[in-house]
């Protein structure tokens, strides 16, 4: 069937926004499973209308997980392992640009707390609208038909009704930066743009016209048909809280003038609020995350004196850590997973290599390790749940395809397939990406990953070394990344490294970066460098080094640094000056972020070691060629970044391509642009790296 088109909204002015911190997850680019076709059972097909016209059908495909219901697991394993011998041994053919940095068909799947409908955000009409499924009908259709806005994130706040955000595309950042979103019925009624500053905080499943949003010194309720705020609850000024099933504050956190935090506790609504741990700065951090009920006990994550995260239970009566509820001794955990929209802590996430979800509940813990296993060697995130945990929507996932969305139903153990992110990405057709790891010359553990281009185990490549951007609690992840499969396909290895001051490996890996830009992180990237020459992976006369944000840094002070290892760099949305990261906060001298920057950057006072470790202070060391690409909107590195760079590269006759687009923010995200810039990048490392081989 087509989409039908149920009374559009009317369109918002362009940067009205919100982002709801309730649907933080890991940032990554999606990934699909097409491995099951022939073993199993067809659902439905449905045609539908893109901006293109009209696809061809989209069969919806059946996973039977239990063997007394068709397809057991080790037939569905056998499956998948077939397929997955099958991308790796495929011939890899030049594909176009536009195969890699199109827009995802998919951005976001929701499931209604009934589990009765399914909203998801698509592209339409030249925007990304929200379509709705019906699961029993099996029928779709189109709720918003924006043409100047998109829809960046969905939240249901009861079985009939929507939050949704729409703005500008590249202003969806925080719940903290902009206070509107729009709220609309499925059935297209209702329409009404709410303001808050928040996030939903609880669902209040007995009462379908009100949510709770906490903010920043604030917790209340909202009517999302008429925009009304009601019963405030008294909480600490300026406090964030964690909020217990029946929707009442219980546990606020928040940063003192020192900058310390204290955390506050009250056993009910008429208590008064009690000062349960203070913390002073510099000492492991404790923050609540959730109440264990409408219990005394306090879900926490801290590192309780150990090296990395984990999810303890805190007994405020005895201001005491009691037990751990999941922690690790390898990696921290990552975030944590709420059940329902109503406070109830569901699961922790964790990232060894690969990603990973912990269920506090044993039985749910038993059904994912099933679906786990039935997905051998694929990623499986829960996205989220029916009131009733009946029904919740997955996205499985690989290295070589951006994702599919499942349907899946635990009382019968089946998955459906309900969409494919991208189906015209062949995973066939992709690289194959392996974790990695060496030792610095400090001697520390240093975990990263490599894109091999082809089939087998092949030698002496072309490299394109890909530092991440952060950096600082920021890593890179096992994942299907559109700018990795474009630069293997076109015959390039890439080494992605977490170096020291990453996140997700501990407090000592973390703090190990302090005050190194440019420094000892700079030093694990050369390192890595040289094992993958020394592993003969990489041809040491063909290695490039190409980064966004940090990594645009870490790209020019490769060359700065090490000019013998690199051949070129690209600078995208790049730092290339410290001293004006300090500028943009002039105005706020004791904020938290000036504490960061000094902590981890250097003392804003110390021109001398800024300078020294800026690439605008020290272009005269770079003598090979450098891509800049920025955009005029960038709101992290200001565009003053690439200025700079550019007129010192001039004074030092460096060679240079800049490209710089009016309409972007710190990343491209605009599809021309992306088509454009990679198009650009393909010619500079064909230029400078030589030709590679596709094979």
């Amino acid at each position: 069937m087509r989409y039908q088109v149920l009374n559009p909204c009317p369109i918002p002015p362009t940067g009205q926004f919100v982002q709801d911190i309730s649907h933080k997850r890991r940032i990554a680019d999606l990934e699909l499973i097409q491995a099951v076709s022939a073993s199993i059972e067809p659902a439905y097909s449905v045609s539908q209308s893109n901006r293109s016209g009209t696809r061809g059908k989209t069969t919806r495909c059946q996973l039977f997980l239990k063997k007394e219901l068709g397809l057991s697991m080790n037939a569905l394993f056998n499956v998948v392992a077939l397929w997955l011998l099958a991308t790796a041994a495929a011939h890899a053919e030049l594909l176009p640009v536009e195969t890699f940095f199109r827009d995802y068909e998919y951005l976001d799947v929701r499931i209604s707390p009934d589990g009765r409908h399914i909203a998801a955000i698509i592209p339409y009409k030249g925007s990304s609208n929200i379509a709705i499924i019906d699961v029993a009908e099996q029928q779709k259709y189109i709720l918003t038909e924006y043409r100047n806005s998109f829809v960046s994130w969905i939240q249901w706040v009861s079985n009939e009704r929507l939050l949704f955000g729409a703005g500008h595309k590249l202003y969806s950042r925080s719940p903290f930066e902009a206070f509107v979103a729009q709220a609309i019925d499925i059935d297209g009624s209702d329409y009404e743009t709410l303001i808050y500053s928040g996030y939903i905080a609880h669902r209040l499943p007995d009462d379908a016209n009100h949510v709770l949003v906490s903010g920043p010194g604030s917790v209340y309720k909202l009517n999302v048909y008429n925009n009304n705020k009601s019963e405030h609850q008294d909480i600490p000024e300026g406090s964030i809280c964690a909020i217990d099933t029946k929707g009442h504050a219980r546990s606020c956190w928040r940063f003192a003038d020192d900058l310390s935090v204290d955390i506050m506790y009250r056993g009910n609504e008429s208590d008064e609020w009690e000062s349960i741990a203070p913390i002073e700065p510099g000492e492991p951090e404790f923050i609540p995350v959730g109440v264990v009920g409408v219990s005394d006990q306090l879900y926490v994550v801290s590192r309780n004196e150990n090296d990395n995260w984990g999810l303890y239970i805190y007994d405020s009566t005895e201001k005491a850590i009691k037990d751990q509820a999941y922690g690790r001794d390898d990696v921290d955990i990552d975030d944590v997973k709420y059940a329902g929209d109503d406070g109830r802590l569901m699961a922790v996430t964790y990232i060894t290599d690969r990603y990973h979800i912990r269920f506090l509940d044993d039985q749910m813990q038993s059904i994912m390790s099933e679906l786990q296993e039935a997905f051998s060697g694929w990623t499986v995130e829960v996205i989220n749940s029916s009131d009733d945990g009946k029904r919740s929507v997955l996205h499985v996932s690989a290295d070589t395809t951006p994702g599919a969305y499942f349907l899946f139903e635990k009382e019968t153990g089946t998955a459906v397939r309900l969409a494919h992110l991208a189906d015209w990405i062949d995973p066939n057709t992709m690289a194959r990406t392996r974790p990695i790891t060496f030792e610095a010359r400090d001697g520390l553990t240093i975990h990263g990953y490599l894109t091999i281009p082809g089939a087998g185990d092949r030698k002496n490549l072309p490299m394109i070394v890909y530092p991440h951007g952060g950096p600082i609690g920021v890593r890179d992840v096992w994942e299907y990344q559109p700018d990795v499969q474009f630069f293997a396909n076109r015959g390039y290895s890439v080494l992605q490294i977490n170096f020291r001051g990453s996140g997700g490996y501990g407090l000592n890996f973390l703090m190990s970066g302090a005050r190194e830009w440019g420094g000892k992180m700079q030093d694990d990237i050369t390192d890595g460098v040289h094992w993958s020459i020394n592993e003969g992976i990489a041809d040491p006369e063909r290695i490039c080094i190409y980064g966004a944000s940090y990594g645009g840094y870490a790209a020019l002070m490769g060359l700065i640094r090490t000019p013998e290892l690199y051949k070129c760099a690209v600078c995208y949305a790049g730092v290339t000056n410290l001293e004006l990261l300090y500028e943009d906060l002039e105005n706020e001298p004791d904020s938290y972020m000036k504490l960061f920057l000094n902590a981890f950057i250097g003392e804003e006072d110390d021109t001398n070691f800024l300078r020294e470790r800026s690439p605008v202070y020290q272009a005269d060391k770079i003598t090979t060629p450098v891509f800049i690409a920025h955009g005029k909107l960038d709101s992290i590195a200001d565009i003053e970044h690439a200025y700079q760079l550019r007129k010192a590269l001039r004074e030092h006759d460096v060679p240079y391509e800049f490209y710089i687009r009016d309409d972007e923010g710190h990343g491209f995200v605009w599809e021309r642009n992306k088509y454009k810039l990679y198009e650009k990048l393909e010619k500079f490392f064909a230029e400078n790296l030589g030709p590679a081989d596709q094979q």
